[in-house]
């Protein structure tokens, strides 16, 4: 096969490889759908069976109620009426709405649902008024609200169904679902608050009456709100062995299919008593799947996610039918190639074998190679996919708990700022001041007590100095500490009140705040681990009166009844026996941190100080000192240890910076890592508040962005969340495919001269070996092979050169013998019956050269010899031309003979007078020598003459020939140059004529005979 053939039938092949990969990718696309449809229904069980609970179900529901008052609230209070999806997921319950201005008035009110007293709504919005908006933390303790709290607690009572205190409101958090529990009810207690138009709030409130809720509401609620088109969810019931809920499925339309989900869902729950063996399982029929997860906790309910998936959006036959054609198509190319191309029907040549053996022997390891190399393509991808969404989860993680550290550095920094010389000589100062306005009451108008109480306020100045760096601040300094405590000798106090925001202490009227007074409960606890000797005097000798230790004994024990009701009795001494350290406790403004330790001066304790922060006071300064690290944070380039990362293209594509965002609904207030925000991240972490769960979002389309929304755990008034872009991931494997297709396209060129070059080192040899037989075919022996090569074609090719120069030799000596010689050589039974001899009939020509004799005598060898071989070459050709054969040549002379079985006897005389005519007429021109020519016709011996052990010879003998010989003798060049007997000149006819030759009888004959010379 030729050069342009190979690369032609190999680009045919590449065509139809590349068809087949089409069809691999297909496949695979198919199997990587079915793969992701799977894993969304066991995703979706799982959610199911998390979400079988009140808690979720109400907060699915009012978060599509918030979706409904943010789109239109002015609809609710002007119909009254409960959503639909309300009424059917939610039982027994009361639901109102409640319209606030921004002064915590109620503006307007509506029972979409049952009946809530007016003025419980304005007393409870008033409270989170004062708590939320005008920060007034202590409003549930302070007894300046006592009225309103007794009121509160007795409308509280009424709408709960039972007595109540002041701890139902901190239980009733916003977007949370509180229970309360007596012994004949179950009640659930919902609220939140939204920010509508011209700044005001709509509230809304809803009782559960839990205890008449039927056992079965949550899970029908969920199963009938969870299920799609697509994917049914439902719960089965081990015990009754029959779904418990969303048993009809739109999805199963034959028998024999709801007999199988029914079958698979025993066979599943039968194996409860083996906790090992339950785990999330996937049962399939045909395009039907069904995801049985664990039990639900607590209950007999299993959850069963039914769905039906398909590899394409085509039907099953569809699919197959494309593929079908798609392999008909592959064959009807090869087909068409083998046939019009080649023009030789489906017959493979060798070299187009071999050249598909090559191929397929580099291409199949190379598909197998590909498919690996594809499957840890998408799993690297899903490695970073999964890598990406894990250091999202770990940086809102390390936000949330990241706030304890930088508590801890705070506190560090307070300590510093605390035994600050200037600190130190300012308070030095304000004591003297102190104790002049205690022992001189009349010159008190003359004492500035406040002189020097800007001091204080630059105690938090200066701790949170190192900690303001880098960004600018939108919050009130002010409030960054919420309380700093500072005792010393002789009754001296200053206290930082962050709602008067200023200093007190000047005097004991001002020395009621509960903060002040949490704070000195701590010093009283903490003063007793240390030995009297340790404070400098009056440090701690009061001189309180006793009608004010008691007043203060009576704060002290409400305040404290207040906390170990709120927290217990271990939590309280837990946090107020701890020394030197820093002590936290959840409040309605998130975690309050405080403390309080002794300060030493020149070895001796001189001042008690103390300092309080809750999350409120230091979110700002955290959060963006954080934003500042994550901004810093360099995405950079991975390292580049081996050649092999050059080719990788993620070493040079990098990733976006994490987009982090937090909500504060307490604040009603975000802050970005960034100049801008995103809708998306804004909705989910806005989301995750309200319903206080992890959350977690996939974009798609244009939006190639991984979301998550994670609810504070340590800092409790945030939700963080965080935005990664994974489009880089797009980037980075489209590079690698396109690294791949070029490594495709060099291996294909390097493939195909691979596949031409095997095929040729095998056709190419065969080929040469080839056009040496045709050159033998052509009698051309002077061939030679090239035997260079030390493979199989190298013996063959000088086993050939062999073969041709014996080929030679044999030519060489054919010429010395006749052509019947050869063919007797050739065929073992005409020379068996050769020997033995026969008869033939034979036309005998006899020829000679008048003038030879004389031409030798005077001429060169070497002219002798040229002559005899233009002579004798004349002879042949024309010989073998006419149908004769030279039979032998003896020195000058010639004997042809012309077979009458081949030729007849006419053609036989005709061939041998125009053989000799043809022979005078080319000597014509030479003037040396003239052929003769004596030609008779008759019955001869024909066979090999001679032994075997000696020399054998094929000739004619009998009188014929002898006869010939003499007529040849007779002719003359000048007037006789053909000599013919009386049987030559009777086939002759009357074309040629010819005169008898008058002799007496010709020697070796007894009888006369007729001899004629032809006329020319």
């Amino acid at each position: 096969m030729t050069l342009y053939r190979s690369l032609i039938f190999t680009l045919v092949f590449i065509v139809i490889l590349v068809l087949t990969f089409r069809l691999d990718n297909e496949l695979i696309k198919d199997d990587r759908l079915l793969t992701n449809q799977v894993a969304k229904a066991i995703h979706f069980n799982n959610r199911v069976r998390q979400e079988a609970n009140i808690h979720s179900v109400v907060q699915k529901t009012f978060s599509r109620f918030r979706d409904l008052v943010s789109n239109n609230h002015k609809t609710l209070f002007r119909y009254e009426w409960a959503p639909d999806f309300v009424e059917k997921n939610l039982p027994n319950f009361s639901l109102a709405v409640a319209l606030v201005d921004s002064s915590g008035t109620l503006v307007d009110s509506a029972d979409l649902r049952g009946k809530m007293d007016t003025e419980l709504i304005a007393k409870f919005v008033y409270i989170d008024y004062l708590k939320y908006r005008q920060y007034k933390e202590d409003v549930l303790f302070n007894p300046k609200h006592a009225s309103l709290l007794k009121q509160s607690d007795l409308l509280l009572g009424e709408y709960i169904g039972w007595p109540v205190d002041r701890v139902a409101f901190m239980q009733m958090r916003a977007g949370r679902l509180a229970t309360f529990r007596s012994a004949e009810q179950f009640v659930g207690i919902y609220w939140d608050r939204m920010a509508v138009s011209s700044g005001q709030q709509v509230y809304f409130f809803c009782r559960l009456d839990l205890h008449e809720m039927p056992a079965l509401h949550v899970y029908r609620t969920v199963a009938e709100s969870e299920s799609s088109p697509n994917c049914v969810a439902a719960f089965y019931d081990r015990r009754s062995g029959k779904f418990a809920a969303g048993s009809d499925s739109s999805l199963i339309k034959k028998q024999s299919e709801a007999l199988f989900v029914s079958q698979v869902c025993r066979d599943y729950t039968a194996r409860v008593d083996d906790a090992r063996l339950l785990r999330t399982e996937i049962f399939r029929q045909g395009n039907l799947a069904v995801v049985i997860g664990q039990e639900v906790n607590g209950t007999s309910l299993f959850p069963v996610v039914i769905t039906r998936v398909q590899g394409q959006s085509d039907a099953p036959a569809v699919q197959k039918a494309k593929y079908f054609a798609l392999a008909g198509v592959c064959l009807v190319l090869l087909a068409f190639v083998q046939t019009v191309v080649f023009g030789r029907g489906l017959k493979l040549s060798v070299g187009k074998v071999l050249i598909l053996a090559s191929l397929f022997a580099i291409f199949m390891p190379f598909m197998m190679g590909r498919s690996i190399f594809q499957l840890i393509l998408r799993e690297a991808s899903e490695s970073e996919r999964l890598k990406i969404e894990r250091n999202l989860h770990n940086t809102l993680s390390g936000l949330d708990s990241g706030v304890r550290l930088y508590n801890a550095n705070l506190f560090q920094s307070f300590l510093r700022s605390f035994a600050h010389s200037e600190t130190l000589q300012a308070l030095k100062e304000a004591r003297k001041k102190q104790a002049l306005y205690d022992k001189s009451p009349d010159e008190r108008l003359k004492i500035n007590l406040k002189e020097h109480d800007a001091s204080v306020l630059q105690i938090a100045e200066r701790a949170f100095a190192p900690f303001l760096t880098g960004f600018e601040t939108a919050g009130d300094a002010e409030r960054r500490a919420n309380a700093i405590f500072i005792m010393g000798p002789n009754g001296f106090l200053r206290y930082y009140d962050r709602f008067k925001r200023e200093v007190v202490g000047h005097s004991e009227e001002s020395r009621n705040d509960s903060m002040f007074m949490m704070l000195n409960i701590y010093r009283k606890t903490i003063e007793k681990f240390f030995a009297r000797e340790e404070f400098v005097p009056g440090l701690l000798d009061g001189r309180k009166t006793a009608a004010a230790e008691a007043l203060e004994k009576a704060m002290y024990d409400e305040i404290k009844s207040q906390i170990i009701n709120s927290f217990g009795t271990e939590r309280f001494y837990e946090v107020f026996s701890r020394l030197e350290g820093l002590s936290s406790m959840r409040t309605s403004v998130g975690t309050t941190l405080f403390t309080v330790f002794p300060l030493r001066i020149n070895g001796m304790i001189e001042y008690f100080c103390g300092v309080g922060w809750d999350e409120y006071a230091i979110g700002e300064s955290y959060l963006k000192n954080a934003f500042t690290n994550i901004i810093n944070v360099k995405n950079n380039r991975r390292n580049i240890s081996s050649l092999l990362d050059l080719l990788d293209p993620a070493a040079f594509i990098t990733a976006t910076p994490i987009l982090v965002q937090t909500f504060s609904g307490f604040r009603a207030e975000s802050f970005f890592s960034q100049d801008i925000e995103s809708a998306r991240l804004s909705t989910l972490v806005k989301s995750a508040s309200r319903n206080r769960r992890l959350l977690r979002y996939t974009g798609i389309g244009d939006d190639q962005a991984i979301y998550q929304a994670l609810p504070g755990r340590y800092l409790g008034l945030y939700t963080v969340g965080g935005r990664q872009d994974t489009s880089h991931l797009d980037r980075i494997e489209f590079w690698r495919n396109m690294i791949f297709m070029s490594g495709l396209l060099v291996f294909l060129v390097f493939a195909v001269l691979a596949a031409v070059n095997i095929s040729r080192s095998f056709t190419g040899p065969l080929e040469h070996l080839l056009w040496g037989l045709n050159c033998i075919e052509t009698g051309n022996y002077e061939v030679k092979l090239k035997d260079s090569r030390e493979d199989e074609f190298g013996s063959i090719s000088r086993a050939f050169n062999r073969m041709v120069k014996g080929l030679r030799e044999r030519n060489a000596l054919g010429n010395f013998v006749s052509e019947s010689v050869r063919r007797l050589a050739r065929n073992p039974e005409l020379f068996e019956k050769a020997r033995q001899g026969s008869e033939a009939k034979f036309t005998i020509l006899f020829a000679d050269f008048d003038g030879f004799k004389e031409f030798a005598a005077k001429a060169s060898d070497q002219e002798v010899q040229r002559k005899l071989e233009f002579s004798l070459e004349r002879f042949f050709r024309y010989a073998q031309e006419y149908g004769g054969e030279v039979d032998k040549v003896v020195g000058e002379k010639l004997l042809i003979v012309f077979s009458h079985e081949q030729l007849g006897k006419k053609n036989a005389a005709v061939a041998a007078i125009k053989l000799a005519k043809r022979i005078i007429s080319e000597f014509r021109p030479d003037r040396d020598i003239k052929p003769v020519f004596g030609i008779n016709s008759g019955r001869v011996i024909s066979g090999i003459i001679g032994t075997p052990e000696v020399r054998v010879d094929n000739t004619v003998i009998g009188d014929p020939v002898n006869v010939a010989a003499r007529m040849c003798s007779l002719a003359t060049s000048e007037g006789m140059p053909i000599i013919i007997s009386g049987a030559i000149r009777d086939c002759l006819g009357s074309n040629y004529r010819a005169r008898p030759v008058a002799i007496e009888k010709i020697r070796g004959k007894k009888q006369e005979v007729e001899v004629f010379s032809l006329l020319l």
